[in-house]
């Protein structure tokens, strides 16, 4: 009897210990493992403009940054471009390729200096408006720990949202615009 008494305690001791082990091993990682892993931002909006527009706009690099105020500069050099944007009161600047170029569908870009990162921006018609949805993929620099990682992913997440926001209000402000006038027209 005491016996099985003492398997019986000697196994609830060990499945405590591997689980309390195993839990202070999760903790550890989350606490000091560097990040060198890639993030992966993934937004999507819908633009009450058509989807020729839409995908014209957004492809037109070099006018971007009257659409997207964290975006200060684009200079467009065949499949190439230097960016210049303010994320989180700081100055960023890399140079990027564009490998995919598909009309009205997706494009896709990598960068070549600078923030690493990747991403595809893709275009899908929903009746008279256009779905815009970007995937990122974004490598951190070395160095941060877990909790500096998920802070800078949450502003990562925010910007990308506020810039397909002031994209969208961009196309619908302007095509309001547009349609206003036109109507003025008609009616002259």
């Amino acid at each position: 009897m005491a016996s099985k008494r003492f398997w019986k305690g000697f196994a609830a001791g060990a499945a405590a210990g591997t689980s309390a082990g195993f839990g202070s091993w999760l903790l550890s990682r989350a606490i000091f493992h560097r990040a060198d892993s890639v993030v992966r931002l993934e937004k999507s909006v819908q633009i009450g403009a058509p989807i020729d527009a839409v995908f014209s706009a957004w492809s037109d690099l070099e006018h971007l940054p009257m659409r997207l105020r964290a975006v200060e500069e684009v200079l467009v050099r065949g499949p190439r471009s230097h960016w210049k944007v303010r994320f989180n009161g700081k100055s960023f600047e890399w140079d990027a390729k564009i490998t995919q170029n598909i009309r009205n569908q997706s494009l896709g870009w990598k960068s070549l200096s600078g923030p690493k990162h990747t991403g595809r921006v893709t275009f899908s018609p929903l009746g008279h408006d256009t779905e815009v949805h970007v995937v990122m993929n974004y490598a951190p620099p070395g160095g941060e720990v877990a909790g500096d990682l998920i802070a800078h992913t949450a502003t990562l997440e925010n910007y990308l949202a506020q810039a397909l926001r002031d994209f969208k209000a961009a196309l619908e402000t302007r095509g309001s615009e547009a349609r206003a006038e036109e109507r003025t027209q008609e009616s002259a």
